[in-house]
């Protein structure tokens, strides 16, 4: 059907992403797999074994599971006629392993078919290569053994077929390889097969269209080969026809060359094969071929295996599959043990009749049966005697129904016991050995024997041991116990009340289980209740009985399988109703098998005749046995096996044509023999093989009879024609018999107590009679008269015919049930025949029968009224008449003696019948009948049970019949209890009668089931070995469903007690609650509690959570929760129980029932503790179920209403306000249930939880933004749904603030360049603080939790708004420059702002009063203390601003107290790994010594206050001014010096602004402030080294940051240290994030280096102007060049030309963050100084070197380089002067820029070197002078570098981070300097020396002091120049050591 697409949606264009690539990442896999094992087998054979395993592999991926992969005939083979449809196959074959059929139309990769071919084709060669491997190993073998070669012709032959079947795979996917045909028939060739090689050879030949046609195309070499091939084929069978048709007739006159026909075989190997196969080939004629012998090998040692090999064989034979050959016999082989070596006398006769007595053999009898000794023929195996068989569980035998039923087999595997012998060991002690000790001292035992035997002695008994293992035992059973007393005692007490007593305890119970064991071990009595009976099926479990009970069919569904459910039911019922179990032994796996196998294996017998001798000696008599009457057949005597039975039904049917000619034959003899006794006048006496032979057909007679009568019944589905091909059989066997019995004579006068034989055949008569169609009732009835007399003539005899269903029991009994069954079958087949067509009738008929108390229906308040009746209104209404006319009838006698029918025998019509009534109710859909019959239906099972026909009976038939009950009660429990949990109105027709005995029968049930609990936890302890069964698993988790099923329905059978006898229940939730506990308990403790789909679990939560809170309710949800879903919400974890569960996801409508139970639990522990709980867990899986509230209308107003408020300006009203509670929004309240989670304030919760761990966590990095987002989403959601709560408020008012540190602490990114949302983020705390402010003073109750939380919450918002009146912040959250509004007044519209902002002094007495409220409740909190004095002396320094003098002012002590309460109510340490507080002391020192500064106190005063705190104690007290500094200053040392960690900077700060402070103006007080700073703050390479304390406020250490650099650059420019200057500036434009404004701290920092730089280098203001401004542009040009390449030589030096380059640098390092203007001025004056200082001298120097040599190259070069300077310019008009260009401040730029590039010079020795090589070469006359040059030159140089000022370039250390600022792309280039240039480089040398000296000069006077105080410049470099360089480096260490200290 073509897919239809509407026009309106447009088609999905990424379908393709979604395509299924699974078959293509198949196929890629099975490449490789194949690449694999090809890479193997090209190897070589030492691969051969790695290739096998490879090519294994490959044919076991995906691939070779595709339909499209499988050759067309096994497709055909398998689909059938749906093999050409692709669809239906695909469809068809669709499942979780099977992929789709897809073909290549359909998608399917190309590859596929190619992988397929090259697999199989090469799997092919691979097997042939290993095949001729094998060969010359063989062919090896055979000659050094000196032998000749014997191939075994079978491998060859199952090799080459494996071979072959791998390359006709292989031509099925490619057939155009016309190699590989021919490959194939020379495989075909080898195994015999002409007709393979022909057709391979053909099509190699035949054309595209596949047929042969006249004109041939040019063969290749393949083509050729073939027809030669061909043509020999051909020849050899002689075919002349084919030989003149095309293409041979086209080929015969083309023959290939000798050379290519050597080459013509594929496999020339296969030659030797060939030859081998051929000397064979003459016995393979069928003239030649001698019969063989073959033997079949059946899988065990019993008839039924050696039955159905001989089955199996025969239908090979009639199939053609087996080809024995003409005169062929079969031989027997048995399973473990050489059959040909056994006598006739290894096994017991089966026909013998069975020995008294109990002959066990010896082992070494048995020892010497099996190695075939020739004593053995003369002892007998162990024969058992019937009477001690029948009272042990291998003689007890199961009815002949059973048979039937297909249940068999447990008996079978029950009754087939046999004693295991014993092997004898090796030595054996004299007692083994039969060797009496003699008294006399003739045989004693050794000394080590007696001595072993005295130790034993001495040692613990085995008694002893045994009682002390049982001990252990007992002691790890001992939980179980506990459990199962407790379940017991809880359940039996409230089913007392009911008034069932039928639980019983939990001691009686495992009593008679133990008395059960202990019969089964020590004795052959049979326990007589289903308890023993169900332990006994435990203790020997195995296979067939759990098979038994999982896959046999239960009594529903075997009933339910038939046509007529109903009649089968009744005819079952009629069989076996009041019938004695017979107890006859079952058939063993061996007697008499091993006489039948030795009597095959020594005689020549086809296989007819074997099949028939097995069935004569199973049904058939030995001549032998003296025969009268009753024969003593197995049939007679044993009970065969079910799946004997079957073999047996096959082989008669199989050889029913055999044995029918057969007997008919011995009839025809037997005819002869009497008429020609007759003729003579003599009476012929039947010998015993004629009566062997009559008894034979008459049992072959009732086979077919019940074979006949079981495919006729109802419940048989077999079709007419085999009925109709049965019926002709019997018809056949019965006239058969008829002739038999014909030929018997019977004294008339004897009595048929000794002719069961006849009687056997009257009953076949008559039953035979019944199943024909044409034979009346009454006839039938009248020959079970006859037959009644007849018996009773006879002596009411008992024929047992265990092993015929039909006709199992002969005797007056069963013909009085024949009758009875007859005379009632009108009545049952009118009950059945309404069938579902009309529900009505079938009530009306049954529940009269079934149960006469519903006869008047539902009574009371049970009755179904309105909606709880049945849809069928008109069904209801006859239902009604009829049930009221019923009840006004007298009761007929019909019903009487049908209930008395149905009641007296067997359960299964009952069954039946009830579940005829349940879905007739069902069918007029009245639930309340249907449960009730569920549970009649459960009554009748366990009343079965309880009977004698049941506990009477063997026990293998006990066992059988119990499995078959449990697993009809499995599906009534499982069908009950779903309806119970389903409809409400399922227990309103339970009276309180009916409720008493289901409420009994449950019990009884439960009380059977609770067995199984005993074996499972035997063998959990170790006491019982856990059974070999691999599907015991399932079976013990259905008997633990049952057993789950069975409580629960006894559950709610009690609540409708409790409901009914409310009066006995007086805590009727309290018992209930015990009752599911109790339940619990037992099963969890066992592990099962999760079975059945989880349902008890599923209940007990929904009845938790329905029942009122009572004791330990809390721990039982608990408990549940954690099975269920593996939630851990216990409030003690100590309580949970591991019960083996596994858990599910948890579902939504749960998590939203159990909130109320998790946040109670929530609410016992301490929040820091939850966070470490596997309860925090548990909400976080909850919340990940629950999810966001639904947004409705309500929730979106309020938060818009919340949105609204938090953006909204800080009223100062509104604050004070709220400390009078005033304060409340308008929102709309929400009453959706969607919402009835946040109103329980679940989302506060998980806000508050969260937010806690975010609190507590130690944070080492950024990254909680998203986390602490979801937090304020979680608390939203709770105001969303009510702002009632002002905790919420504080809450989200601290997730604002944990947001706003998490923005400011980090980095100052956002404090410089995004202030905006850090506003935004305290405007929402504050307003969040306010709005919990006011509703905490309203609403928060008096509890100490409450209130230690509002002492909290005051800390916190005091704090906040201290923090934002302070740096970085500023009150700027507080502005309203963005917040003003457009107003209209008289004067016209204006704007203002809506209110007065909020100053700073108010929002420090706003935090004041918060922090005093905050000490109400927690006085002992230093932290209040403190910044309750931190604000008061902010508000004591506003004391004196004339805009607050109206309001209260600040007292000096009141500030003092404050501090000195922090420091009193500080925490004491505990260990001294933990960090001191120093706030507190910091902050008394640092405000009493501006107190004292201010002269607000006397020092004095201040000393005394200062004695508060222990770091001051120590030193004397100051009374004068004068000391008071040094006192501060040792107070401030002591602080530091107990900062072990130096995270406390503000002390060393301090120091050293008090320093600083004494004498501002003075150089010492600067380097004492560098001093200090220099001590923690900052390193020598100019690193800020500041950590942020653990109390300090986040933000803040960026405000400290900036402040200490501002100070330190401006204490750097007061000492002019350009050095440090230069390194501070470098790390200070490195980190803009790590100060607060960092743009102003760098414009500071840049003027006052470039202050530093102008002063030092006596650079004046303006010098560009006084230099360049008459300068001509050309003089300026040229000078500058020659300046340039000055300022570019390696030896150059000039401080002019060094603040140069340090100021260049500093430019490039500013990169436009400040305005460069006075960097700009500063490079150009110092330029121009640099111009004004060098270019005089080398102008001057340029012209002596030109009057010196005129015509020297220098000065050619010289002259060319100064040309343009020294030319004169053109002489220009008179009449007109030029105006005269002067030099810009641009250019100047470019030439100061050029000028200060640093040069690469090579080293000077080499320079000096290559200068006066030139020197020399060119000018001997300037020898001398350049002498005197070069021999000066290394002094100079040395002076030179000596008298160089030191630079930060030159003296960095190690820890210098400058070098990650150079310029990358700043290169020296060093090209070449010219001569001229480095001759003026030594006439510079003079000129450096000066500028040294006065350089020296002016250090001195710029700094007179610091050489007298001991800080001066080491200026012995200019008096006493050290010796070499190290020197000058130790110089400039000490004069950085001397800066730094």
């Amino acid at each position: 059907m073509s897919a239809f697409t509407a026009l309106n949606i447009e088609p999905d264009e990424d379908t393709d992403d979604e395509v299924d690539d699974t078959k293509e990442i198949q196929i890629e896999e099975a490449l490789k797999l194949y690449q694999n094992a090809l890479k193997f087998h090209s190897q070589g054979p030492e691969y051969y074994d790695q290739a096998a395993d490879a090519y294994t592999s490959l044919f076991e991926s995906e691939i070779f599971k595709y339909p499209e992969s499988l050759s067309e005939a096994r497709r055909l083979k398998i689909y059938g006629h749906l093999a050409d449809n692709d669809a239906v196959i695909s469809s068809s074959i669709q499942g979780p392993e099977t992929p789709v059929l897809i073909t290549n139309a359909d998608g399917t990769p190309s590859t596929l078919p190619q992988i397929l071919y090259l697999a199989y084709k090469n799997e092919g060669q691979f097997l042939l290569d290993c095949l001729k491997l094998n060969l010359s190993y063989m062919q090896l073998e055979a000659t050094e053994k000196g032998e000749e070669l014997v191939i075994p012709r079978k491998e060859i032959e199952t090799s080459t077929e494996t071979i072959l079947d791998r390359f006709s795979e292989a031509l099925d996917k490619d057939d155009t390889d016309v190699e590989l045909w021919r490959r194939v028939s020379r495989v075909g060739g080898l195994l015999g097969s002409r007709r393979i090689a022909r057709f391979c050879l053909e099509a190699v030949l035949e054309g595209d269209d596949g047929d042969f046609d006249g004109t041939l195309e040019p063969l290749g070499l393949e083509e050729g080969f073939a027809g030669e091939e061909l043509r020999d084929l051909l020849k050899d069978i002689s075919d002349e026809l084919s030989l003149g048709q095309p293409p041979m007739s086209t080929l015969k006159k083309k023959k290939l060359s000798m050379i290519l026909k050597r080459h013509m075989d594929p496999y020339p190997f296969l030659s030797l094969l060939s030859s081998q196969i051929a000397r064979d080939s003459s016995a393979q004629t069928p003239l030649g071929r001698q019969p063989r012998r073959h033997t079949i090998k059946p899988i065990a040692r019993t008839w039924a295996a050696v039955g159905k090999a001989i089955i199996h064989q025969l239908g090979g034979e009639y199939c053609g599959a087996i080809d024995p050959g003409s005169g062929a016999s079969l031989s027997i082989s048995l399973p473990g043990g050489e059959t040909s070596e056994m006598t006739p006398g290894a096994g017991s006769s089966i026909n013998k009749q069975p020995r008294s007595g109990n002959q066990t053999p010896t082992p070494e009898s048995q020892t010497l049966l099996a190695h075939g000794n020739g004593s053995a023929s003369k002892s007998t195996p162990k024969v058992v005697d019937p009477a001690e068989t029948r009272s042990k569980p291998s003689a007890d035998r199961i009815p002949s129904s059973a048979v039937k039923d297909g249940d068999i087999s447990i008996a079978n595997k029950a009754t087939s016991e046999v004693t295991s012998p014993v092997l004898p060991m090796r030595k054996r002690s004299s007692d083994t050995a039969g060797i009496n000790e003699s008294m006399d001292g003739g045989r004693v035992r050794s000394k080590r024997l007696r001595a072993r035997e005295s130790l034993a002695e001495g040692g613990p008994s085995e008694e002893l041991q045994a009682i002390n293992l049982a001990k252990q035992y007992e002691e790890k059973l001992q939980r179980f116990t506990q459990a199962d007393h407790w379940m017991f005692e809880t359940i039996s007490g409230l089913l007392a009340r009911v008034g069932v007593e039928s639980l019983g305890n939990v001691q009686d119970l495992r009593s008679l289980v133990d008395e059960g064991h202990d019969g089964l071990q020590t004795s052959n009595t049979k326990p007589g209740d289903s308890v023993s009976d169900f332990y006994q099926i435990l203790r020997t479990l195995d296979d067939e009985k759990v098979k038994a009970f999982l896959q046999g069919t239960s009594v529903e569904d075997s009933l339910s399988s038939s046509g007529n459910p109903g009649m089968t039911a009744f005819l079952e019922h009629a069989k076996t109703s009041s019938r004695e179990i017979i107890s006859k032994p079952c058939l063993s796996g061996e007697d008499g098998l091993l006489d039948f196998v030795l009597t095959v294996n020594n005689d020549w017998l086809s296989l007819k005749e074997i099949g028939f001798l097995w069935l004569q000696s199973l049904i058939g008599v030995k001549e032998t046995a003296h025969l009268e009457g009753i024969g003593s057949s197995t049939y007679l005597q044993h009970l065969w096996p079910h799946s004997l039975k079957e073999t047996v039904v096959q082989a008669l049917i199989g050889l029913d044509e055999y044995i029918y000619k057969t007997q008919e034959i011995a009839l025809n003899e037997l005819n002869e023999r009497v008429f020609g006794a007759q003729a003579n006048g003599d009476k012929y006496q039947l010998s015993l093989s004629d009566i062997a032979d009559i008894e034979m057909v008459q049992t072959i007679f009732e086979l077919h009879l019940d074979i006949f009568s079981s495919i006729t019944n109802p419940s048989s589905e077999v079709d007419q024609d085999s009925r109709a091909l049965q019926e002709q059989r019997l018809r056949r066997w019965a006239a058969l018999a008829s002739d038999f019995i014909s030929l018997r004579e019977v004294d008339p006068d004897e009595s048929f107590a000794e002719d069961f034989l006849s009687l056997r055949y009257l009953w076949a008569s008559t039953c035979y009679a019944g199943l024909s169609k044409s034979v009346s009732r009454e006839h039938i009835l009248l020959c079970l008269e006859d037959l009644k007399r007849l018996l009773r003539m006879a002596g009411d005899p008992l024929i047992e015919l265990q092993n015929n269903a039909v006709m199992p029991e002969i005797s007056i009994a069963a013909a009085d049930r024949e009758i009875s069954r007859l005379t009632t079958m009108d009545f049952f087949l009118g009950l059945f025949s309404t069938g579902e067509s009309d529900p009505i009738a079938v009530i009306e008929s049954l529940e009269p029968v079934l149960d006469s108390s519903s006869i008047g229906g539902c009574s009371g308040e049970s009755s179904p009224e309105g909606g709880e009746a049945p849809e069928n209104a008109e069904g209801r209404e006859a239902l009604a008449e009829g049930v009221a006319s019923s009840a006004h009838t007298s009761p007929d006698p019909l019903l009487q003696e049908m209930s008395k029918f149905l009641a007296s025998g067997s359960a299964s019509l009952r069954v039946f019948l009830w579940r005829k009534l349940r879905e007739a109710y069902a069918a007029i859909s009245y639930p309340p009948k249907v449960f009730s019959c569920y549970l009649r239906t459960l009554e009748a099972i366990m009343d079965e049970l309880s009977k004698p026909t049941y506990l009477e009976s063997p026990i293998p038939h006990r066992q059988f019949t119990l499995l078959k009950w449990l697993r009809t009660l499995e599906t009534v429990l499982e069908k009950s209890l779903e309806m119970a949990l389903r409809e409400p109105t399922s227990f309103e027709c339970i009276h309180y009668s009916h409720l008493q005995s289901s409420m009994a029968a449950i019990a009884k049930l439960s009380r059977l089931l609770h067995v199984f609990n005993f074996y499972t936890d035997s063998i959990a302890v170790g006491q019982t070995p856990s059974p070999a069964v691999p599907s015991f698993k399932t079976f013990r988790d259905k008997l633990r469903k049952m057993q789950v099923h069975a409580w629960l329905i006894q559950y709610h059978l009690l609540k409708e007690g409790i409901s009914q006898n409310s009066v006995e229940f007086r805590t009727p939730e309290e018992d209930r609650l015990d009752y599911l506990r109790s339940i619990h308990f037992a099963v969890g403790s066992r592990s099962f509690c999760e079975v059945g789909n989880e349902i008890f679990l599923k209940l007990m939560k929904n009845e938790l959570l329905q029942l009122n809170k009572s004791e330990n309710w809390e721990s039982d949800l608990a408990q549940v929760l954690y099975d269920y879903y593996g939630l851990k919400l216990f409030p003690n974890i100590a309580e949970l129980q591991e019960h083996g569960c596994h858990p599910h996801p948890l579902d939504k409508k749960t998590a939203i029932q159990i909130v109320d139970f998790v946040m109670s639990q929530v609410r016992r522990v301490n929040v820091k503790d939850l966070l470490k709980t596997e309860l925090k867990v548990a909400i976080d899986s909850m919340q990940s179920i629950i999810s966001a509230p639904r947004p409705i209308p309500a929730m979106m107003l309020n938060r818009r209403i919340i949105n609204t408020k938090l953006k909204e300006p800080i009223n100062p009203i509104d604050l004070y306000r709220a400390l009078q509670g005033i304060g409340d929004l308008p929102v709309v309240p929400v009453t959706a249930e969607s919402c009835a989670v946040a109103r329980k304030g679940w989302y506060f919760m998980l806000g508050y939880l969260n937010l806690s761990k975010v609190r507590s966590q130690k944070r080492i990095a950024q990254g909680q933004a998203d986390e602490l987002d979801f937090i304020k989403a979680f608390f939203r959601f709770d105001l969303e749904a009510g702002m009632q709560n002002w905790e919420t408020w504080y809450r989200l008012a601290q997730t604002f603030d944990c947001k706003l540190e998490e923005d400011v602490l980090w980095s100052a990114d956002k404090i410089n360049n995004n202030k905006r949302e850090l506003h935004e983020l305290q405007r929402s705390s504050v307003h969040c603080y306010t709005q919990a402010l006011a509703l905490a003073i309203c609403s928060a109750d008096t509890s100490f939790e409450t209130v230690s939380k509002l002492s909290e919450f005051y800390t916190d918002f005091g704090f906040r708004i201290y923090a934002s009146s302070r740096p970085p912040f500023s009150m700027e959250a507080f502005w309203l420059d963005d917040f003003t509004k457009f107003y209209s007044g008289p004067q016209g519209m204006y704007k203002k702002q809506p209110f007065r902002e909020f100053d700073t002094y108010s929002a420090w007495r706003f935090s004041s009063e918060l922090f005093k409220r905050a000490l109400v409740e927690r006085p002992n909190y230093w932290m209040n203390h403190y910044m309750l004095g931190k604000s008061l002396w902010k508000m004591y320094q506003k004391n004196d601003d004339e805009t607050i003098r109206t309001r209260r002012t600040v007292d000096v002590y009141e500030v003092i107290n404050a501090f000195l309460a922090a420091i009193d109510t500080l925490p004491i340490r505990r260990d001294s790994r933990q960090d001191r507080i120093f706030e507190p002391h910091y902050k008394i020192v640092s405000i009493v010594n501006k107190l004292v500064q201010r002269k607000d106190i006397t020092p004095e005063e201040g000393s005394g206050i200062l004695q508060a705190t222990p770091y001051a104690s120590k030193f004397p007290a100051s009374t004068e001014m004068d000391s008071w500094v040094p006192y501060i200053l040792q107070i401030l040392k002591t602080l530091r010096s107990a900062d072990k960690s130096n995270w406390h900077h503000r002390m060393v700060a301090r120091a050293a602004y008090i320093i600083h402070d004494e004498a501002p103006e003075e150089i010492t007080s600067a380097m004492g402030a560098k001093h200090e700073f220099m001590q923690q703050i900052f390193t020598k390479t100019m690193a800020l080294q500041v950590w942020k304390p653990e109390h300090e406020r986040p933000g803040r250490h960026f405000v400290y940051t900036s402040r200490y650099m501002t100070f330190f650059v401006g204490v750097l420019g007061q000492l002019s240290d350009r050095a440090s200057l230069e390194a501070l500036v470098k790390r200070l434009r490195k980190k803009p994030s790590e100060y607060m404004n960092h743009t102003r701290v760098w414009q500071a920092a840049c003027t006052v280096y470039l202050k530093v730089l102008r002063r030092v280098g006596e650079i004046p203001t303006g010098h560009e102007d006084t230099v360049f401004k008459s300068i001509n542009h050309e003089d300026f040009q040229a000078s500058s060049a020659r300046l340039e390449a000055w300022c570019k030589l390696p030896t150059t030096s000039s401080p002019a030309l060094d603040t140069l380059r340090e100021v260049v640098e500093l430019k490039r390092l500013n990169n436009g963050l400040m305005k460069s203007t006075l960097i700009d001025d500063l490079i150009a004056d110092t330029y121009a100084r640099l111009y004004e200082e060098e270019v005089p001298q080398i102008k001057e120097k340029t012209a002596n070197l030109g009057r010196k040599d005129m015509m020297s190259l220098n000065n050619l070069l010289m002259s060319t380089d100064g040309s343009a300077a020294e030319q004169t310019p053109p002489q220009a008009d008179q009449g007109s002067k030029p105006r005269t260009k002067g030099v810009g401040r641009k250019e100047l730029q470019r030439k100061a820029e050029a000028a200060s590039s640093k040069p690469l010079a090579p080293p000077a020795t080499i320079r000096s070197a290559r200068m006066a090589e030139a020197t020399i070469s060119k000018s001997p006359e300037t020898f001398a002078a350049h002498s005197e040059v070069l021999a000066e030159q290394g002094e100079d140089e040395e002076k030179v570098d000596e008298s160089r000022p030191g630079s930060v370039h030159d003296s960095a250390d190690d820890e210098s981070e400058l070098s990650e600022l150079e310029d990358e792309n700043d290169e020296n280039d060093d090209s070449g300097d010219t001569i001229e240039e480095k001759v003026e480089e030594e006439e510079e040398v003079e000129e450096d020396t000066r500028h040294q000296k006065e350089k020296e000069r002016t250090v001195t006077h710029m700094f007179p002091n610091l050489v007298t105080s001991g800080h001066a410049i080491d200026n012995s470099v200019a008096k006493d120049p050290p010796q070499n360089e190290a020197s000058q480096r130790s110089g400039n260490g000490k004069h950085d050591e001397a800066m730094h200290d």
